[in-house]
């Protein structure tokens, strides 16, 4: 049975060259279409009559080969009677023979010729939104395709840009937003004309275009093998061929050189291929591996945001069925606001501060309120209290919720970042999140800081970085940029050298990027310390990345007011030590090599 893992495999020896033309063209875009099997339900179902149909055409073909051997065992041998075949033939044999000489000659040119024009693709883990879509539309270029076809590509192209998985920083944003609009206008002339089926025709220029891009990343071979080896991890007594297949070009791909050393996913090749040795040498009956070897794949394979959903919580009443009413105090005219209903004399600057986020239910408290039927005097000195409960209780039910009661869902999950960096940091929530790098001159704040936008931007986030102190021009920054920024990630990080709005420049940018970094804080002009914390609370899901100068106390300069507010205070010591000197985000107390990317553990003084 035919699946998308096992289709290369299934397939290789099917001649798709006597199939009808709509079984060809869908098996040359089969691969460009399963890297969407499991996200879009269209292409599903597409692949999957696909795979239907070419099971029946494999099925056909080994019933014919059967035939064909019974009739072979029947029929008798007569590679005996070749003395007897007449001088005709013989000689039939050898002018085809020498028809055959010169095509050979003709190939050989032609790939010698290929290379002089090939550019090496950069390698990848995965494809960036924008070169996947590219990838898609260059597959229908000089091509026929059905009208459905193209629809279920542009509504892709759709579907990413609504969701800003391709934005205006994307680094092929204007390409593709002109491959969607031919991809409309094609479809808009298939339905007036009424056609099923049509060529997309393009000029040389854009098509070349569109080639380049879509050739641009290639995904790395370490990646496409553990994809290859997760379909059998963990079967129980698999199919022993496919198995040393697999196994065969983990060896093949080492042998010729295209395993690099220093692969990022070296362990976990290794890993795999002893599992299958170790299976195939009947060492064991399931192919396995420990589940820590491809604990890297996750964020590889599947890199998204968790959705939260939010939970309603049934709002509870008294005995009776209704909640009870408070009597308003003859000293305060305002009435107690009740559970659920909004109190319209209520200032909005109080309103402001307990609102729930929107799209949340506002939470309800366990009990409701209980007030004696008694009117109860007030003393200004000591609030005074009826059976337990105080009476400036307006404030309490605004302001104030039992410990003990459910927390609701705020939608802001706990994300882990990669690397050893990521340990240090601990988990990254977007609600008011700020990191304060200081330390001593030339410590290594500003490397850090270009690490950090790395981790971030390999988390799926996009940064805006404002380099206050080098100009974006200097050589200093292109080697940091090539040293600590992932080429393949690099669409998501923008820089800029000045800020001559000062406040108002950090505000528009913190609107754009999910993370702001800004070195240095001292260099934006008319700025004060105390507009640290105000950015927070203005943009609360914006992550923000500062560098604070240090005074030879080892405070930041300027005021302590921004250490208290930040999230996280990392002092950088000479050498390029990082500690963390307050993280409300891990408990852990770690120092990080900022030189040597790596952890330093604690008890041996060794590198991780």
């Amino acid at each position: 049975m035919l699946t998308i893992n096992n289709y290369k495999e299934k397939t290789a020896k099917v001649n798709f060259a006597k199939q009808p033309d709509y079984i060809k063209d869908a098996h040359k875009d089969f691969a460009d279409y399963a890297e969407f099997y499991d996200e879009d339900k269209d292409i599903q179902e597409m692949l999957d009559n696909h795979m239907k149909l070419v099971n029946d055409i494999i099925k056909r073909e080994y019933a014919n080969q059967q035939k064909q051997l019974k009739c072979s065992k029947s029929v008798p041998n007569r590679s005996k009677t070749s003395q007897t075949v007449p001088k005709h033939s013989k000689t039939l044999k050898t002018t085809v023979a020498k028809k055959a000489t010169p095509t050979k000659k003709i190939k050989k040119c032609n790939k010698e010729e290929i290379p002089k024009c090939k550019v090496e693709p950069i390698k990848t883990e995965h494809y960036t939104e924008d070169v996947r879509l590219i990838r898609r539309f260059a597959g229908c270029i000089g091509k026929e395709r059905q009208r459905r076809t193209i629809l279920t590509i542009y509504r892709d192209f759709e579907r990413r840009i609504t969701e800003r998985k391709v934005s205006r920083i994307s680094k092929h944003a204007g390409l593709v937003v002109q491959c969607s609009k031919k991809m409309a206008a094609l479809l808009d002339a298939m339905t007036k004309q009424k056609l099923t089926h049509a060529t997309m025709e393009l000029d040389d220029k854009f098509s070349k275009e569109v080639t380049a891009a879509s050739k641009e990343l290639a995904i790395r071979t370490s990646v496409n093998l553990l994809k290859r080896f997760v379909g059998i991890e963990g079967e129980i007594k698999p199919d022993r061929d496919k198995v040393k297949r697999i196994a065969d070009a983990f060896t093949n791909a080492n042998l010729k050189g295209k395993l690099e050393k220093g692969d990022f996913y070296e362990k976990e090749i290794y890993a795999a291929h002893f599992a299958m040795k170790n299976y195939l040498e009947g060492k064991t009956d399931i192919v396995a591996i420990e589940p820590t070897a491809l604990s890297g794949l996750d964020n590889v394979f599947c890199v998204g945001k968790p959705k939260a959903t939010a939970k309603k919580k049934p709002k509870k009443s008294l005995g009776s069925g209704e909640p009870s009413k408070k009597k308003s105090v003859k000293k305060k005219a305002k009435r107690t606001q009740l559970n659920g209903v909004e109190d319209k004399s209520t200032p909005e600057k109080l309103k402001e501060q307990v609102m729930e986020p929107k799209g949340f239910e506002p939470s309800v408290q366990e009990e409701p309120i209980v007030v004696s039927r008694f009117s109860v005097e007030l003393k200004p000195e000591v609030p005074a209290r009826v059976d337990g409960v105080e009476d400036n209780e307006e404030v309490k039910s605004e302001l104030f919720t039992p410990i003990t009661a459910e927390v609701a869902d705020n939608g802001q999950s706990k994300i882990e970042l990669p690397t050893d960096l990521g340990k240090f940091l601990g988990y990254v929530e977007r609600y008011e999140y700020s990191i304060l790098l200081r330390g001593e001159k030339g410590a290594g704040k500003s490397r850090m800081t270009y690490q950090m936008m790395n981790v971030f931007a390999k988390a799926g986030f996009t940064v805006g970085c404002f380099s206050l102190e080098i100009g974006k021009q200097s050589n200093i920054v292109k080697d940091m940029r090539d040293t600590y920024i992932s080429p393949t990630i690099a669409d998501k990080v923008q820089i800029a050298d000045a800020a001559p709005n000062g406040l108002d420049d950090i505000r528009a940018a913190a609107k754009i990027f999910d993370v702001v970094c800004i070195d240095s804080w001292g260099k934006i002009p008319n700025i004060k310390s105390t507009d640290f914390d105000d950015l927070r609370k203005e943009f609360p899901k914006t992550m923000f990345i500062i560098i604070f100068q240090s005074t030879t106390n080892g405070t930041a300069r300027g005021g302590s007011g921004p250490e208290y507010d930040a999230g996280i205070v990392i002092q950088v010591q000479a050498g390029g030590k990082a500690i963390c000197e307050k993280n409300r985000y891990s408990g852990e107390d770690l120092t990080y090599l900022v030189f040597e990317r790596k952890l330093l553990d604690t008890n041996t003084q060794k590198v991780s």
